[in-house]
């Protein structure tokens, strides 16, 4: 993490870092079933974003701009990540021979349902799992105690990648822990790099339309499914702007103060 400024990196309260990590085995415990349907998924991640952002939106607005004020320069930084993230998982497969993560990378599924849990399940995971990752960081972060600062951080990083891994590893299999643990760790150095956790969740947004549009067996497409993707890309356009709009204007306002 050579030529990284830290001067942005602000901890949080020992009380606050305590409650977002007390999230943590309320997770465990209900992670393994909201993939049963789409209801249980949906208030998953809405409980996941909405109690870290009752109290602590103030302080995550202050890391969500746009890197250099343009989108071009965000989405660049995403998907370099989405490279480098994608040359960890492939060094992972090839080295271990992982049966359980081929099984993931192999499964297939209709142009329909991928429409149907693009605009619900990947959005909402894209923003939900990218603000807990933020305030699972500067919970650990605030947590460590050592002195030297950057030494603090690359610490929380590895903490804080582990103990991700350590969740999706109880949705899924155990064999899904270092792998999850490896590809989150250049996540948290791109967001101490720039400051921003615009281009996480951009970059998890990115690789769940491209992971799972891959997996599409195309069939039977009806002029219904058609509409369906126009409305949908038309909505989905809206909403990148209005993000734009917003992230934007909320730039300005923390400048002028």
């Amino acid at each position: 993490m050579k030529h990284i400024s830290y001067k942005r990196i602000k901890v949080i309260s020992e009380g606050k870092a305590l409650m977002y990590l007390s999230l943590i085995p309320v997770i465990l415990l209900i992670i393994k079933d909201i993939d049963k349907n789409n209801i249980s998924y949906i208030v998953f991640y809405i409980i996941l974003t909405l109690i870290p952002l009752l109290s602590g939106w103030n302080y995550l607005s202050k890391y969500l701009y746009l890197v250099e004020d343009s989108i071009i320069k965000t989405l660049k930084i995403s998907f370099k990540l989405i490279i480098v993230q994608w040359l960890i998982i492939i060094f992972y497969i090839s080295l271990t021979e992982d049966l359980h993560l081929k099984h993931l990378l192999s499964y297939t599924y209709s142009l329909k349902e991928f429409i149907y849990i693009v605009p619900v399940k990947g959005i909402i995971a894209s923003i939900s799992e990218e603000i807990f990752k933020f305030f699972l960081f500067f919970s650990i972060l605030s947590l460590i105690k050592i002195r030297d600062f950057e030494k603090k951080v690359k610490t929380s990083v590895i903490l804080s990648s582990i103990v991700f891994g350590l969740i999706y590893m109880a949705r899924y299999k155990y064999s899904t822990l270092i792998p999850i643990s490896l590809i989150t760790i250049p996540t948290y150095m791109v967001f101490i790099k720039y400051s921003s956790i615009t281009p996480l969740i951009l970059n998890h947004l990115i690789v769940f339309l491209l992971f799972h549009g891959s997996k599409i067996k195309i069939y039977d497409v009806s002029s219904n499914t058609i509409i369906y993707i126009f409305l949908s890309l038309l909505s989905a356009s809206y909403l990148v702007t209005y993000i734009y709009k917003s992230i934007k204007s909320n730039k300005d306002t923390n400048c002028l103060k």
